[in-house]
């Protein structure tokens, strides 16, 4: 279903030519990647007969007559049309499902954030049935009850990490390498996708991408690229974790040391020590695990999902778990079918002493359902974009589940995860704007000299408490630039690298950083348990 929402893979192509008289979608989300991507679906639902002449009086809604200045902003009727609480029963505005009228909206392939809270709530309205927690419907017996109302809170928190200033020395000298050739001009054949800023005109190039991501993880995962004599793909990856008990340590280990004299660690607590050294997601993994009590002897001890990106980075997760005393089970792509639905079994099965299952966004979007067991969640790294973030939560708050919910996002400050956020965030905005318009709405002030703007920072902010960020911690939206580290002296986020360099956990906003913007408007919660720093 993700696929026919993209209108450049043009994959809705081929399911318009099928000889059908009606078309429906299931999905969990109207969009993925970013909102020009419904796009695909209005290819499909759109018919010529939906158009209707530019001086039509059905362009607008009955009784609106706008400006001539205002009747050629091709903007115009979808916000008057957004605004209108009961649609007409005939003469509905099906010609606004052109999809060629939301690209017109978009800039450089992205809608704005103010344009995603003016023109998608009406082409939402008209070409979707949603159905999300809060509504009511009919139960059993004929009773209304309200979906959701018995799925017990589910408390997420984003978790800032940094880089002892030792290590963050070694990653910088690396990343100012790789980052020069993070984009290439247009038609560059070592560029293989599409820019991540909407705004570049060059291309990304997502091999050095894919390495920036594995050194904000750990360095000794860079230095593990570099000294591997082909390109590391994800059945290499699964063939490493078969060599040996220790999952592959010794051979992680040989490409790694920076000692090739030194003898291989060969008990668990110095192969946990060695994989951590220059990780604090790793660290922060067992601080997680410690905290819920993975490891006291009480007879029923909580149960995680732990997601990541890349393979490698995952590999790196499993050799971790893998020197603690912690029975878990890896569900990673090309495993055949009879393993992967044993590894699931198992963790599901409420008699055995399974207590993890790590595995891959990729893997997990093809339908793990786990909130039986499970109530936990650790993302140990960012997803490509938070519909995906979003649905892999949702793998955990869903009905039937009976405890409540805890979601750790881990972010690593001074990295290219910071860009990664970005990116995220902008791609996301209309998307929060136009599903959350009527509350955002109460929130803009009457008198506000920049709408659009004041839109776009209230829609950061639900955002930002949706996925317990902390109110002092740096803004997504100043981390554009990809070479901004964040650096003392050199972001212009907020957030500045401390001078202490202390190894304790930091609440947000303190004496070293300087302040963020202040808020306009409270959400409301009771603030995030793990928000703050922790170096190391």
């Amino acid at each position: 279903g993700h696929r026919l929402k993209a209108i450049s893979s043009r994959q809705h192509q081929s399911v318009a030519l099928l000889d059908r008289e009606c078309t429906w979608c299931l999905t969990a989300t109207p969009m993925w990647n970013r909102a020009l991507d419904y796009c695909g679906y209005l290819a499909l639902l759109w018919k010529t007969e939906f158009s209707i002449p530019a001086d039509s009086p059905q362009k607008f809604p009955p009784g609106v007559t706008p400006s001539p200045a205002a009747a050629s902003d091709p903007l115009e009727p979808y916000t008057q049309w957004s605004a209108v609480d009961q649609l007409p029963l005939d003469g509905k505005p099906y010609y606004l499902l052109d999809p060629r009228g939301l690209v017109v909206l978009a800039r450089r392939g992205k809608l704005s954030t103010a344009n995603g809270f003016l023109a998608l709530p009406i082409v939402l309205r008209l070409s979707s049935l949603t159905r999300e927690a809060g509504n009511q419907m009919i139960g059993p017996h004929g009773a209304p009850i309200v979906i959701g109302d018995d799925i017990p809170r589910l408390h997420i928190s984003t978790v800032e990490l940094r880089y002892t200033r030792y290590t963050q020395d070694i990653h910088n000298r690396v990343f100012n390498v790789l980052s020069e050739s993070l984009y290439g001009p247009p038609g560059d054949a070592s560029a293989t996708a599409s820019a991540a800023s909407a705004d570049s005109p060059a291309t990304m190039n997502w091999a050095t991408f894919r390495m920036l991501c594995h050194l904000s993880v750990s360095p000794k995962l860079d230095r593990f690229l570099r000294r591997s004599p082909s390109s590391v793909l994800s059945a290499e990856i699964s063939r490493f974790t078969e060599r040996g008990d220790d999952h592959g340590f010794g051979l992680f280990w040989s490409r790694t040391t920076e000692d090739p004299s030194a003898s291989v660690p060969t008990n668990l607590v110095a192969m946990a020590r060695y994989l951590a050294h220059q990780s604090p997601r790793l660290r922060y993994l067992l601080h997680i695990l410690v905290q819920q009590g993975v490891f006291d002897s009480a007879s029923s001890q909580p149960r995680f999902l732990i997601f990541c990106h890349w393979p490698l980075t995952m590999w790196l997760v499993q050799m971790f778990l893998g020197t603690l005393p912690i029975d878990f089970v890896v569900v990673r792509a090309g495993m055949p079918n009879s393993l992967r639905s044993n590894a699931i079994a198992r963790f599901n099965d409420p008699s055995s002493s399974t207590q993890a299952l790590l595995t891959t966004y990729n893997c997990g979007a093809t339908g793990l359902n786990m909130h039986a067991q499970c109530s936990r969640i650790i993302l140990m790294e960012s997803a490509l974009n938070h519909n995906s973030l979003f649905q892999t939560i949702g793998r955990i708050h869903r009905l039937g589940q009976r405890e409540e919910q805890r979601a750790w996002l881990l972010f690593m400050d001074h990295t290219i995860q910071r860009y990664m956020e970005f990116n995220n965030t902008t791609k996301v905005l209309p998307q929060i704007a136009a599903q959350y318009r009527p509350f955002l709405e109460r929130q803009v002030p009457e008198s506000t000299e920049d709408r659009d703007a004041t839109i776009e920072q209230l829609a950061n902010q639900l955002l930002s408490h949706m996925l317990g960020i902390g109110p002092d911690c740096a803004d997504r939206l100043t981390m554009e630039d990809y070479r901004d580290l964040g650096l003392k002296g050199k972001s212009k986020s907020g957030r500045q690298y401390s001078l202490r360099g202390s190894s304790s956990k930091r609440t947000a906003g303190g004496p070293d950083h300087t302040p963020t913007p202040k808020r306009i408007a409270k959400f409301g919660g009771d603030g995030v348990e793990d928000e703050g720093y922790m170096t190391g």
